[in-house]
């Protein structure tokens, strides 16, 4: 039987990279017009493209050139291939971003050519998430098409096998013999001769041509040579494309594959913390979009009133094209991020606006008077976008204060007085005005709860185990001493487990400067651990003392960078609060924080995108969603859980007990060199300036719930202030919820067609579980059974059984 080789004609536009995204644009269209004069030229030259958005900027701006497409499409000339968005990177992006990507670009595809995606494709993407086989599959693509890791990063039973995800879902993946396009020195004659040797080991080879990165797709020289090789080797079968026939070969003979399992990692993991403002952005953006559909889909199923779907489609389509690999990894010159940064401010304006009206529906009933007993007040409003009852602080600052003096209180609806703290306002902090207000309301399910801040005239006493001294914070579960002479935290006491955490002459929260010459992406590392420095201490104080928390206030220094941090404990919550203002003015370095925990024999586990996988303890960099989890044995040889929840942290490392979070890189903008540096170089660097950083830590013996607390750290209570106005209830509003907690809701949104809502569920602990979801009356619960890791999608209509369906929101 011959051997075959498909020629894969296509052109990987990078359309922001060391260029900004309109002359990425430019050079989109310049290639798919070079495709076409290519067809024109020879009628068995087929040209395959990816990326939906290129599409809709050559449908908007040359209507002509598309139709053009659209026919060559039909005819089989011009292959679809990819199926999302973009050609994200695949790490960062959190797993609901993942499923958008294909629900655009598919949905794109199908309404313009009549067809979809059916092969997955990133080929430049620098690593790939181990949950993407039952994503692709969702979205009715069964093939993985990817460069990276190449066989110098990842050794693979194959370079085409099964690729196996953390839920057991499979596809095929084929990781060509050559790279993706071609170049000066990169011919299609050098390729050719390198797939005959793979051959030699392969029944069949993908052969990519075309100019690429910067566009410009086959040349009529690359297919004058292809024509030669079909001439002059008849013993190979010779195949114009596509990627699909290819895929469906690999199909028949599934069974026979090897398997690989888990995460495709690694090319660069430098590239997770480079361009922090970008990785804060974008995960910023994330949840403002959840609240936005939740609230909108609550207002709508609730209140009857309007959707904005047009506005949340159009807020995601932004942050998509945002999540391209070179943009969100932080891999561009500095206008071109520039660019990118004014793309998410576009999307948190729009998302804001649409939880924060979403939500004033959600509230209209709400009887906003004054309870009994009080004159004036100003009624303040929760409004809960997660279907699971929460109890979480929440900080709030009435406006205007001169109502209320300058010490406010908390009421709940009927005038009874809840426990607050009066915290130092942030937004005039040095008249030592105590107005803005710390409390823990405790709002239902996808609900709403009103309150009221009123006057202080009689304060009401605060019981609990809550105290802090010069350096000592100490609450029922924890107890922290802080070192006098660093700043660091020498003691960290587990009360309920009579454990101490610090191992003796050790510290946590150590802030570590690392030299750090590797270019922007982190080529050829696996390692950042050549630590130069230390942040030392510069001033520690008492800011707050209770009576629901306390707090420390510790000022470091390192060279000319300063930080403010803020070390807290509650009463009644059962983690440590970090939070850091930090300026940094340091180039070719990093920064870490550091938590030398007294426990061994670890193993770790990271949040990726709808599921945790396992990774090494040895040091390595590795990519982080939201959280990660250290599991060990401590110093009474017990199994103890250690584990951080943070906003923005895109990287950290595990070295047996020690936990380091990679919080700033500070390469050259856009700098590409595999070897590194020799030296320093006098250009821009990256992260410079201000910076804000939070995180979370989490101890004990069993589960720490660090999906649960991810979600209450990173997507809060809307909160809505009212005047005084007549409505129909004070009581708490409950509307939708899901049960048990270790299943998580994804995604609350109207289904694209207009018919019903989406509710998509995933499990978060690898293990069996039995869910349900409840609606407001008239809605019939959703009752299913998810296996490890598995994501179940539903059309959800009152009245009617909810209809199970696949990412594309098409019935299963």
């Amino acid at each position: 039987m011959k051997k075959e080789i498909y020629y894969i004609g296509n052109a990987h536009i990078d359309h922001t990279w060391w260029w900004r995204w309109i002359e990425g644009y430019d050079e989109v269209h310049a290639t798919f017009n070079a495709a076409l004069e290519r067809m024109k030229e020879d009628k068995e030259f087929v040209f395959t493209s990816a990326v939906a958005l290129h599409y809709q900027w050559i449908e908007e701006e040359d209507p002509e050139m598309f139709k053009e497409i659209q026919k060559k499409v039909k005819s089989g000339q011009w292959q679809i291939a990819g199926g999302w968005w973009v050609q994200c990177d695949n790490n960062i992006p959190n797993g609901e971003s993942f499923a958008r990507q294909g629900l655009y670009g598919q949905l794109f595809f199908k309404s313009r050519f009549g067809k979809m995606a059916r092969t997955g494709y990133c080929v430049d993407s620098f690593g790939h998430n181990g949950q993407l086989p039952q994503i692709l599959l969702q979205q009715e693509m069964r093939g993985w098409i990817a460069c990276r890791p190449d066989v110098n990063e990842l050794k693979l039973p194959a370079e085409t096998c099964v690729w196996q995800g953390v839920d057991g879902s499979e596809v095929v993946y084929s990781r060509p013999p050559t790279w993706y396009c071609t170049t000066v020195h990169d011919t299609v004659l050098n390729k050719y001769e390198l797939i005959k040797e793979h051959l030699k080991k392969y029944p069949r080879a993908l052969l990519f041509y075309g100019i690429g990165d910067h566009g410009g797709g086959p040349t009529t020289a690359d297919i004058k040579n292809i024509r030669k090789f079909i001439k002059n080797d008849k013993d190979i079968k010779h195949i114009w494309g596509n990627l699909d026939e290819f895929y469906d070969e690999e199909w028949e003979k599934v069974n026979q594959l090897p398997v690989h399992k888990g995460d495709l990692q690694y090319a660069f993991r430098g590239c997770y913390t480079t361009q922090y403002e970008i990785k804060r952005l974008n995960r910023l953006c994330e949840n403002k979009l959840y609240a936005a559909e939740s609230l909108s889909a609550m207002a709508s199923i609730c209140k009857n009133k309007s959707y904005a779907e047009e506005k949340i489609s159009e807020a995601w389509k932004e942050l998509l094209a945002n999540q391209f690999h070179d943009v969100i990894c932080g891999t561009c010159p500095k206008d071109a991020t520039e660019d990118s940064l004014n793309r998410f401010g576009s999307v948190i304006h729009s998302a804001d606006g649409i939880a924060h009206f979403a939500a004033r529906k959600i509230t209209s009933d709400f009887d906003t008077r004054a309870p009994k007993g009080y004159d004036r007040t100003i009624a303040v409003s929760f409004v809960n976008p997660i279907p699971r009852a929460r109890k979480i602080p929440v900080e709030i600052h009435p406006v205007p204060m001169d109502i209320l003096r300058e010490r406010p209180k908390m009421a709940d609806a009927n005038g009874n007085e809840i426990e607050c703290q009066n915290i130092l306002s942030k937004h005039n902090p040095s008249n030592g005005s105590l107005n803005r207000i710390l409390l823990v309301p405790e709002i239902p399910a996808c609900g709403a709860k009103l309150y009221h801040a009123v006057n202080n005239d009689k304060p009401k006493s605060s019981f609990g185990k809550l105290s802090i001294t010069k350096s000592i914070l100490k609450n029922k579960r924890w107890e922290i001493r802080i070192d006098k002479k660093t700043g660091g935290i020498k003691s960290l006491y587990d009360i309920k487990n009579k454990i101490e955490l610090v191992e003796r002459g050790e510290q946590i929260n150590k802030l570590l400067v690392l030299k750090d010459l590797r270019d922007t992406w982190g080529s050829n590392t696996d390692k950042f651990d050549d630590v130069i420095g230390e942040f030392k201490l510069k001033s520690i104080k008492i800011l707050e003392e209770g009576p629901l928390r306390a707090s420390f206030e510790i000022k470091r220094e390192y060279n000319n960078c300063q930080t403010r941090e803020r070390i807290s404990l509650y009463r009644d919550f059962e983690w440590i609060d970090f939070s850091m203002e930090i300026i940094w003015a340091e180039s070719f370095r990093m920064l870490k924080a550091s938590f030398p925990f007294a426990l061994k024999e670890t193993q770790s586990l990271y949040e990726i995108p709808f599921a945790s996988i396992e990774r090494p303890t040895d040091g390595t960099e590795q990519p982080m969603q939201r959280w990660l989890e250290i599991k060990g044995r401590n110093k009474k040889n017990k199994v103890y859980r250690a584990g951080v929840t943070g906003k923005t942290i895109g990287a950290a490392d595990v070295n047996g007990g020690e936990i380091r979070l990679t919080l700033l890189r500070s390469p050259l903008y856009g700098y590409m060199n595999g070897n590194g540096m020799d030296k320093e170089v006098d250009l821009p660097v990256n992260d410079q300036g201000l910076h804000n950083f939070e995180y979370r830590l989490f101890g004990g013996t069993r589960d720490l719930n660090l999906p649960e607390a991810s979600d209450d750290l990173h997507i809060p209570n809307e909160i809505v202030f009212e005047g005084s106005h007549k409505g129909t209830t004070k009581k708490p509003s409950q509307y939708i919820s899901c049960e048990p907690e270790t299943v998580s809701v994804s995604s609350l949104k109207r289904a694209e067609d207009g018919k019903g809502f989406i509710v998509r569920l995933y499990e978060t602990r690898g293990k069996k579980n039995e869910a349900i979801v409840k609606g407001p009356q008239g809605w019939k619960p959703i009752k299913t059974t998810l296996k490890p890791f598995e994501i179940q999608t539903f059309r959800w209509s009152k009245g009617k059984k909810a209809v199970k369906c696949n990412m594309l929101e098409q019935n299963i």
